[in-house]
């Protein structure tokens, strides 16, 4: 038994974002300080998953909306100003679940479930992703029927938009790909030095 008691209020939590209606499923696990707002969770989510911050997001945890208010969003006592909303004002335990709402055109709705708090983080970097699999959509693709159709084009390289889609996703784009050491060193330049 250890002689170490445990601390009170989690140092960090671990999360696992799933993103909805696409197929095969792109997810990471990750972690963050218990303390951040959830601006800087979306902003951490960004990075993660490889949206590049272009959109509107939301988060939901049962009657509860969070974003950063604008004409369409008021801060009222069931919507909160993300800026100012920190994670333990929820009281997330394991097993949690949260919506999160990015694009409000394309719709990319994504759960994210509270893997666990992390009372004592060691050695280990408060900011982390974990693991992952597959590419997140390109932005603007067309929520997840576009991102379907953008998968058979570029899987066809006799199609006539194959050449277009290709050149505008960048040229590169693999489904397939993920790499967890550039997403932590992503994570390491925005939010660790």
């Amino acid at each position: 038994m250890s002689n170490r008691i445990r601390a009170s209020k989690p140092a960090a939590y671990e999360f696992e974002i799933t993103l909805c209606d696409v197929h095969p499923t792109v997810w990471r696990r990750f972690c963050v300080p218990a303390n951040i707002t959830f601006q800087r969770l979306h902003d951490v989510i960004q990075v993660v998953m490889g949206w590049e911050n272009y959109h509107l997001y939301e988060f939901r945890f049962g009657k509860t909306r969070i974003s950063t208010p604008d004409d369409e969003f008021e801060v009222d006592a069931t919507h909160f100003d993300a800026r100012r909303k920190r994670l333990p004002s929820l009281g997330f335990d394991r097993d949690d679940v949260l919506g999160y709402l990015y694009d409000f055109g394309d719709n990319w709705m994504h759960v994210l479930r509270v893997i666990r708090p992390i009372y004592d983080l060691g050695d280990r970097p408060a900011y982390a992703c974990l693991d992952g699999a597959r590419s997140c959509p390109p932005e603007d693709v067309g929520g997840p029927h576009g991102y379907a159709d953008f998968l058979k084009i570029i899987s066809q390289p006799n199609h006539p938009e194959y050449e277009h889609m290709r050149l505008w996703s960048g040229g590169t784009f693999s489904p397939m790909r993920f790499d967890k050491e550039a997403v932590n060193q992503e994570l390491r330049r925005r939010f660790m030095e």
